[in-house]
């Protein structure tokens, strides 16, 4: 089990760090690079995943409670801490590619041209 949370924490610190290096970049220069690593990122979560559903099994097969031990709150508490940075990353990230969209469509509904006439000859 100790094994298991220690796995689940060193795959939150790479999710953690993965998140850093996106919130790095600008949305508006790096747009397609964001993109891919939010993609890619997918499978960090996934792989977290696994790991709970394997603690979910040991501590359902654990009837007297004795997996949870001062060391694994520990490492649930760090845990935790960082799925709260990662929680607050996202919402900065989110918020930079909302700014952005929303800038680009005002860009496209007004388009401001800088010739008050436009004379097409055929």
């Amino acid at each position: 089990m100790i094994n298991l949370v220690k796995q689940k924490l060193e795959k939150v610190k790479l999710l953690r760090k993965y998140t850093e290096e996106i919130l790095a970049l600008s949305p508006k220069l790096d747009d397609e690079k964001i993109s891919n690593m939010i993609e890619e990122r997918q499978e960090y979560l996934d792989s977290i995943s696994i790991i709970d559903l394997q603690i979910n099994e040991l501590l359902t097969l654990d009837e007297n409670n004795n997996l949870n031990t001062e060391e694994i709150n520990q490492l649930n508490k760090s845990i935790k801490e960082s799925v709260k940075e990662i929680i607050q990353m996202d919402k900065v990230i989110r918020k930079a590619i909302n700014t952005e969209l929303k800038d680009v469509k005002i860009k496209l509904n007004q388009p401001q041209t800088k010739f008050s006439s436009l004379n097409i000859k055929a």
